[in-house]
């Protein structure tokens, strides 16, 4: 009986740990289907998934996974997808380093703003039906408090699949061909209005809360059609770069102009407020919540970028994103330098001239608010150097910092929309080889 007893108690015990294992989600992350459409939280989201072969996988690193969000961020993926792995062959068990692998998906998609597409049986190679059945309901039990991702179910039978996993995950929100919350079709004409679909293997027409996404990445030329349906029109249109407003020996060094007293044709603004920035003092000026962004006409991977900011209030906030991707969290999958105001405070990693949320500026040498500072920016492959008003205030090398070993090494200028008042001008650049 002591023995039945202490068998009982380590049961328990791995019960718990297992359940433990997944943080449960907070209600205002959860993946919903409200009036046709998917909501996370209280707002309408679209889920333009692309697949990224074992990046779910056990043993996934940090390093894989925001190397991975990254690569899809880059072409305009707001969705990173994975196939859960770990299930045992006959369905009946889920590893912990399965689950393991999706905690740590979760902690890595909240910190970039990517949001997450699990495919339940995607690594799962037994066609049992039984066994089939065995897994979805494993992995319903496993992942009933990972409500902030979105599932999809596929293969034969799905309907009862989907029924299987929602008896004990009724929370859980689910794609799939039959009995899904979420149509998973392969054509865009099978999408039945008032439902939300995920289109299967193809970038649809229409994207939106309605209509989602999933493709597979099969290679680096594989997302070339995913990245050019994202691109934003001034991107594909032929333009010679001026020189407005440089001095000779900036000409003679190679630089060009990106913006220059009234001429914002070389940016995009991507919220949907289109005047959210307007040209205004000579400069890109903040003129609202809704702006987002402010996106350059192309990629830059190595360059010098030189130009001016003011901000109007003490801790006013803004930045300028270097190597950004098209969507998601910039700061944190390329890099955002720092616009604060704080003049005359000791510098840290959120203040002007740091490397966001990584490294403190060394100093702190910005002019008092409402006047004018001047930033050269120096991107030069693993090299980055910041300098403010002619101090030299980064000077490092990415390899040295693990947090941004993952991040693009190409990508968008971008000036952020942080609700505050902020101005840039006077704008150029030069491309590195």
């Amino acid at each position: 009986m002591k023995t039945l007893l202490n068998a009982l108690c380590i049961t328990l015990i791995l019960v718990s740990t297992s359940a433990q294992a997944l943080e449960k989600d907070a209600k205002n992350r959860r993946v919903t289907v409200k009036r046709g459409e998917i909501y996370k939280g209280g707002s309408p989201e679209s889920f333009n998934a692309i697949l990224v072969d074992k990046v779910g996988n056990t043993g996934t690193t940090s390093e894989d996974i925001a190397g991975a969000m990254a690569h899809i961020s880059d072409v305009g993926a707001d969705t990173l997808a994975f196939n859960l792995d770990g299930l045992s062959k006959k369905g009946q068990s889920l590893s912990s380093a399965g689950l393991d692998a999706v905690q740590l998906l979760k902690n890595e998609a909240g910190y970039r703003w990517t949001k997450l597409l699990c495919c339940v049986l995607g690594n799962f190679d037994n066609s049992d039906h039984a066994a089939r059945l065995a897994a979805v309901e494993t992995a319903g039990k496993a992942l009933k408090g990972s409500s902030s991702i979105l599932y999809w179910i596929d293969g034969p039978h799905s309907g009862e699949l989907v029924a299987a996993f929602k008896r004990v995950a009724p929370q859980l929100t689910v794609a799939a061909p039959y009995g899904g919350d979420v149509d998973a079709v392969v054509e865009e004409h099978s999408i039945i209005d008032g439902r939300p679909a995920l289109v299967i293997g193809k970038i649809p027409t229409i994207r939106n809360a309605h209509v989602n996404s999933l493709v597979i990445d099969k290679g680096c030329d594989s997302l070339k059609a995913y990245d050019t349906a994202n691109a934003v029109c001034i991107e594909s249109k032929e333009w010679t770069p001026g020189t407005e407003g440089l001095t000779q020996a900036e000409i003679d060094k190679g630089f060009y102009t990106l913006f220059y007293r009234n001429d914002m044709s070389n940016w995009t603004v991507m919220g949907d407020k289109k005047d959210g920035f307007i040209e205004h003092w000579g400069g890109i000026s903040w003129n609202g919540k809704g702006g987002r962004r402010v996106q350059s006409r192309k990629r830059y991977g190595n360059f010098i970028l030189r130009l001016e900011w003011k901000l109007q209030r003490r801790h006013g906030n803004s930045g300028v994103f270097i190597r950004a991707p098209r969507v998601n969290r910039e700061s944190a999958l390329g890099m955002e330098i720092q616009v604060f105001g704080d003049p005359g405070e000791a510098p840290n990693k959120n203040s002007s001239g740091s490397i966001y949320d990584v490294l403190a500026a060394t100093s702190n040498p910005t002019n008092p608010i409402g006047d004018w500072n001047t930033y050269e920016i120096y991107a030069n492959g693993d090299h980055i150097r910041v300098t403010i008003n002619r101090t030299v205030v980064q000077d490092v090398y990415i390899k040295d910092h693990e947090k941004l070993i993952p991040r693009l090494k190409k990508g968008f200028i971008k000036l952020q929309d942080h609700n505050d008042e902020v101005t840039f001008r006077h704008i150029r650049i030069k491309e590195l080889p």
